[in-house]
């Protein structure tokens, strides 16, 4: 339904903030441990949170084109 196709945006746009606060908290952990104010487990605490939420991303989109092609196809849309 539409609907799916709505929510499913609406969670794209969810992990796409969630991408740039990982990648921020990154940058800020980088500068953290060239300076000593972090470990390397914080670092890589980091890196780890990043890549979940590219992985998040992901699952957002194909969730996303997947709602939408069900949606063009019972409109009749989609061949």
């Amino acid at each position: 339904s539409m609907q799916n196709v709505d929510d499913s945006y609406r969670l794209i746009e969810t992990a796409k903030l969630g991408c740039e606060q990982a990648k921020e908290n990154l940058r800020m952990m980088h500068d953290r441990y060239d300076s000593g104010m972090c470990s390397l487990t914080d670092l890589l605490d980091a890196q780890s949170q990043w890549s979940q939420s590219q992985s998040n991303m992901i699952e957002a989109q194909t969730q996303y084109k997947i709602h939408e092609t069900e949606y063009l196809r019972v409109v009749g849309r989609l061949e």
